[in-house]
């Protein structure tokens, strides 16, 4: 194994040699003429320019290769992903096909069942509601028939009653004034206009007929009456 100086000194030469040989390029380099100086450093120049063209595709070509890496690695996910979603649909349909046991038969025909009875607890519930409308309905019927019926009896009886009063007055009238002058009736009939009014005030409620008794009455007394003048 070579020493520690015998080293060192390998190292020495080497960079005289190198210094050298840099020395010895420098003194060309300013011993050329002014052209070929000029085209010295043109050619560097280019140099410089080529190497950096060079770089910059480089990493042209480094970044297109990343972006196709990254493509490659999405397409490959999502072929992941989708065989993953295919993987889980097999294996459901393979699940739902599986025979079912005793148990799974046992629960969804107990289910079937609950289902089945809310079913009839809506349609029972619908018709009961139903019902109760239509008897609702009726009922409102039935009391405005009810209404119109009184309304109608009330109606008979306040004609009828009218119609009987209405015979009455005019019957009595007749019979009062059948016995009368044409005279006497005229003065009759002011003195009757005149008494009505009072006699409602003294006893109210009578009918008209009570009405003309008492006027008729008083007629008989009244010093109006020609025949009390005599």
């Amino acid at each position: 194994m070579p020493s520690k100086n015998k080293l060192l000194k390998q190292k020495e030469k080497e960079e005289q040699k190198e210094k050298a040989e840099e020395e010895k390029l420098l003194n060309e380099y300013w011993n050329e003429g002014t052209n070929k100086r000029g085209e010295k450093k043109a050619q560097m120049e280019h140099e410089k320019q080529m190497e950096k063209m060079q770089k910059l595709k480089e990493k042209k070509e480094l970044e297109e290769a990343e972006n196709a890496d990254i493509q490659s690695t999405n397409t490959k996910v999502k072929k992941t992903k989708k065989k993953k979603g295919d993987d889980f649909e097999l294996l459901n349909e393979a699940l739902k096909n599986a025979p079912k046991t005793k148990a799974q038969k046992e629960a969804e025909q107990k289910q079937q069942e609950k289902l089945q009875k809310i079913a009839e607890l809506e349609r029972v519930n619908a018709k009961l509601k139903e019902e109760k409308e239509l008897l609702e309905k009726e009922k409102q019927q039935n009391i405005q028939k009810g209404m119109i019926y009184e309304h109608d009896n009330i109606m008979d009886m306040e004609v009828h009653n009218t119609l009987e009063e209405d015979e009455e007055v005019i019957t009595g009238l007749d019979n009062i004034l059948s016995s009368f002058s044409t005279e006497d009736s005229l003065s009759f009939n002011k003195f009757y206009h005149q008494q009505l009014p009072v006699i409602k005030k003294e006893y109210p409620g009578l009918r008209l007929t009570q009405y003309q008794q008492k006027i008729h009455l008083l007629w008989k007394k009244s010093p109006l009456n020609k025949n009390n003048q005599i």
